[in-house]
C-alpha cells in the first residue's frame, strides 16, 4: 500500500472518530430529551391527581383552608409543567441538532471510506499492471 493510501486511511480514521463521537452525543441528546419528556408527563400525571383530589375536596365541603391549598400546590405544579415544556423543546432542538451533525459525519465517513476503497482498488491494479510488464519484459529476454 503507497504513502497516498495509507493517508486516506488516516483520514479516514479520523473521520470515524468523528462519526462516533457525533454518534455518541447525539445518543445523549436523545436520552436527555426521553427523560425531559417522561419528567414532563409524571408532572402532568401529578396536576391530574392533585386536580381529581382538589374536585373531591370541593364536592365534600372541604374547608377553604384547605382548598386554597389545593390551588395554590396546583398552580405550583402548572408552573413547573410549563418550564418542563421549555426544557423538553430545549432538549428537542438538541436532539434535533445533534442528529444532523451525527448524519454530516457519518455522510463525510462513508465519502472519504468510498475514497479510500478506490485508491486501494486503483493502486492493486497499477501493482497488477507492473507485475504483469516485468513478467512480460522477462519473457520478450528469454526468447
Amino acid at each position: 500500500m503507497s504513502c497516498n493510501a495509507r493517508r486516506f486511511q488516516a483520514i479516514q480514521r479520523i473521520a470515524k472518530k468523528k462519526e462516533n463521537d457525533a454518534a455518541a452525543r447525539f445518543g445523549q441528546a436523545r436520552r436527555q430529551r426521553d427523560e425531559a419528556r417522561q419528567r414532563l408527563r409524571e408532572l402532568q400525571d401529578y396536576r391530574a391527581e392533585y386536580l381529581d383530589r382538589y374536585a373531591a375536596a370541593v364536592a365534600a365541603g372541604g374547608v377553604t383552608a384547605r382548598l386554597q391549598e389545593y390551588q395554590a400546590f396546583i398552580t405550583r405544579l402548572e408552573q413547573a409543567i410549563a418550564e418542563q415544556q421549555r426544557i423538553l423543546a430545549r432538549r428537542q432542538t438538541a436532539c434535533e441538532q445533534a442528529r444532523q451533525t451525527w448524519n454530516g459525519e457519518y455522510t463525510h465517513s462513508r465519502a472519504i471510506g468510498r475514497v479510500v476503497e478506490r485508491k486501494t482498488e486503483e493502486e492493486a491494479r497499477d501493482r497488477a499492471r507492473r507485475e504483469q510488464r516485468l513478467i512480460d519484459d522477462r519473457g520478450v529476454r528469454n526468447k
